[in-house]
């Protein structure tokens, strides 16, 4: 029985069936499904209601409020679209971003099929992309970044077609297979960045290994390329006000990601650099295994990981643009799971050693769930991604309480709101003003009720400037977004008001309620 069971694996790994691939992809789906469950109703955070926020008005106004937060707006619009039929709650808000990762998978394992990865090495690919950290954060949450990951993956397919393709003898059928792939790269790619404008690096990467690797002459390889980059440049220019405005705004970003963070240790733990990475290449050097036509794929999914990666830790150390954060690298998450696969099925077909194998598949997961990923952990703990903002009681307790002339200050935390004492009244887009956009956690999937005035603040930064502030408004509500700054405002009420001039109405994480009087 031993010996049968023993056989069956050998022969999966070196004549690999379709129902690998099938059961691959349905071990790393269940593994989303599975954790997603817990998180799918559960309040959404801030950033979520900015994409609650900007669907709540009509399809007119998408393109703008996508803008105002800085994000591309067709990853809007289909929600909208979907939103407009399941109804606006958190869980159908998020059900989107969960089935693009369960995509992602799909896809993983289409690719592993197209060329044919034996057993662990499908196995490897599909895991370590399915139960990533940070894949699962954006898995399960209203935000554009899962399905910017299944677009960025389709386009790396793609170009992996183009790289490992030798054609037909037939010129005219040739000649139609590769304009109708490159037509398919260039609307991918225009796909890409109306999703999210941090496709780009992306985009770069795979135009660069396009210019390297591709098996043609290097003067047809420069004539393509340089089409491809200007019709990307069209494309970018139809949002260069919002990209100029996002440079020009980039030091918000150094509030949060500062170019201290861009540490020798942050590059080699932010994405799974070891286990994905560097021992694959270790295993790769010892072994020495003929990639042969591996090699194209090899090179590509290498550059799409790392070229990425080190700009945005290169760019923020020297405090240029600071965008090494995980949500802005998702873009190298499949780069990462492809390469650590490619080299597991390169060292497993070369060198037919079943041990070999199996020791990099079982080290590099090891390292990955232990270290890398921590999702046993994560999920032990329910921390996957901690959405400890409860907006909705907030509001609920605003719109039970809060009288028509109280004043209701907001301090959100967003990097915009230290914009507001010199451009509170100045248009952050073409008809909403700053002051305007700070409000929106307030007018989401939570909204307070007409008679309330809010007023956006941003001197809750500094205990002498809300101070200041407060003086000037004897009487109303505080809303204050995380703890630190909670810590600081209830110290600065204590000051101003009495023990017994201020209210806490300590609700439930990072998002606290105060109400306050100046006692007579």
């Amino acid at each position: 029985m031993v010996e049968r069971r023993l056989t069956d694996l050998s022969k999966s790994m070196t004549t690999p069936r379709t129902s690998i691939y099938f059961y691959s992809t349905a071990v790393g789906i269940a593994v989303i499904v599975f954790i997603s469950l817990g998180y799918l109703g559960l309040p959404l955070w801030i950033d979520e209601l900015h994409t609650s926020w900007t669907l709540s008005g009509d399809y007119g106004s998408i393109h703008e409020r996508a803008n105002a937060g800085n994000q591309s707006p067709l990853y809007f619009y289909i929600l909208k679209f979907l939103v407009n039929i399941t109804g606006h709650t958190e869980s159908t808000l998020r059900i989107f971003s969960v089935v693009c990762a369960c995509c992602s998978v799909a896809m993983l394992n289409w690719f592993c099929w197209k060329y044919k990865f034996r057993l662990f090495a499908t196995l490897l690919t599909s895991l370590s992309f399915a139960t990533g950290h940070i894949q699962l954060i954006f898995a399960l949450e209203a935000r554009s970044y899962s399905l910017l990951t299944l677009l960025v993956l389709i386009l790396f397919c793609i170009s992996a077609d183009r790289w490992t393709t030798i054609g037909t003898t037939d010129k005219r059928q040739k000649n139609r297979s590769f304009w109708r792939r490159e037509v398919l790269w260039l609307i991918v790619a225009a796909l890409c960045f109306y999703t999210h404008y941090m496709a780009i690096p992306a985009i770069v990467s795979l135009m660069l290994a396009h210019l390297l690797i591709r098996p043609t002459s290097s003067t047809k390889r420069l004539k393509l390329v340089f089409v491809q980059a200007c019709a990307l440049t069209a494309i970018l220019a139809t949002q260069f006000d919002t990209l100029e405005s996002i440079y020009i705004h980039r030091s918000q970003w150094g509030t949060f990601i500062r170019a201290q963070s861009a540490t020798i240790q942050a590059l080699m733990t932010k994405l799974p650099i070891v286990s994905l990475i560097m021992l694959p290449l270790v295993f790769l050097l010892v072994s020495r295994p003929k990639l042969g036509e591996l090699k194209p794929l090899f090179r590509g999914a290498l550059m799409m990981a790392v070229l990425p990666y080190l700009t945005a830790w290169a760019t923020t150390r020297l405090d240029w643009i600071n965008w090494f954060f995980p949500r802005y690298l998702v873009i190298c998450l499949p780069a990462f799971s492809l390469f650590c696969g490619i080299c597991v099925h390169a060292v497993d077909r070369h060198l037919h050693s079943t041990a070999l194998t199996i020791c990099l598949t079982f080290s590099s997961l090891a390292i990955f769930l232990t270290f890398d990923s921590k999702v046993i952990d994560s999920y032990r703990q329910g921390t996957i991604t901690v959405k400890t903002e409860h907006w909705n009681a907030v509001v609920k307790r605003l719109n039970e309480s809060a009288e028509p002339d109280d004043t209701i200050l907001l301090a959100a935390g967003l990097v915009e709101d230290t914009r507001l004492p010199e451009l509170a009244a100045t248009l952050h887009t073409e008809n909403i003003t700053t002051a305007e956009y700070c409000c929106f956690p307030l007018f989401g999937m939570y909204p307070v009720t007409e008679q309330l005035t809010i007023e956006p603040v941003s001197e809750y930064r500094n205990s002498l400037k809300l101070a200041a502030k407060l003086r000037t408004t004897p009487k109303g509500w505080l809303i204050v977004r995380g703890y630190s700054h909670n810590k600081r405002v209830k110290q600065v009420l204590g000051r101003l008001f009495g023990e017994d001039g201020f209210i806490d109405h300590r609700l439930p994480g990072k998002v606290n309620l105060y109400s306050f009087q100046t006692l007579e």
